[in-house]
């Protein structure tokens, strides 16, 4: 389960709950190692800082990816039909709108990185930076790759074409404004730091407002 509460090491030696069920991304702050010594303590501390941080940060990307990859597109379908109009139809030449491509490369990441989130999860549930094991969960991972260079390749050309699409379709623009997506311009690379230096890069950017997404529209 993603969202068990995690245990932490303590001075008298035994493993308890940070917090009740449910409280798995709140800040860590009685995080306690007792080696004998400060300076290895505190660094047992940053590390466990660090890879909590690690599953903080996957989180929210897979949670961003959602938002763009299914939640975009499904606003947008349904304020077209509000509107009476197909704002996702395929081109004149019959090609797949935009949107709907950008979503099935974006939806192929998303899988990815919620499989590589579910085993950062099994390992921070239980993590003790005396034992560290993450570079477990980025063992054999080099296939995660093939998912991301799809969008890799065409990631300049989607943001200028959907840019240029924007600006042609004005109740288009005005969907996407009503959704408040800044920028659907999503560079996959992901930012891992952890024990040893094993690093595995992942990097957001994008600006989505999930409150946005509501039952009812107003043209």
């Amino acid at each position: 389960m993603i969202d068990r509460a995690p245990s932490i090491p303590t001075k008298c030696g035994k493993r308890t709950p940070i917090a009740a069920e449910g409280s798995f991304d709140e800040p860590l702050s009685e995080i306690v190692y007792c080696t004998g010594c400060p300076d290895e303590d505190l660094r047992l501390r940053r590390l466990h800082y660090a890879a909590f941080e690690i599953y903080t940060v996957e989180k929210k990307f897979v949670a961003q990816l959602e938002l763009i990859a299914v939640k975009y597109p499904e606003f947008i379908a349904q304020y077209g039909e509000a509107c009476g109009c197909d704002l996702l139809k395929p081109s004149v030449s019959g090609d797949t709108h935009l949107i709907r491509r950008i979503s099935v490369q974006l939806l192929m990441v998303k899988e990815a990185h919620k499989v590589l989130l579910e085993k950062i999860s099994a390992r921070i549930a239980n993590w003790d930076s005396r034992n560290p094991n993450m570079a477990e969960c980025l063992k054999n991972g080099a296939g995660f790759l093939k998912y991301c260079l799809p969008y890799l390749k065409e990631k300049t050309k989607h943001v200028d074409d959907l840019l240029r699409l924007l600006q042609d379709n004005e109740e288009l623009k005005r969907a996407t404004a009503k959704v408040k997506l800044v920028c659907v311009c999503v560079c996959v690379c992901s930012s891992v730091c952890m024990y040893m230096c094993v690093c595995v890069c992942v990097c957001v950017c994008v600006c989505v407002c999930p409150s946005a997404f509501c039952p009812t529209f107003s043209t």
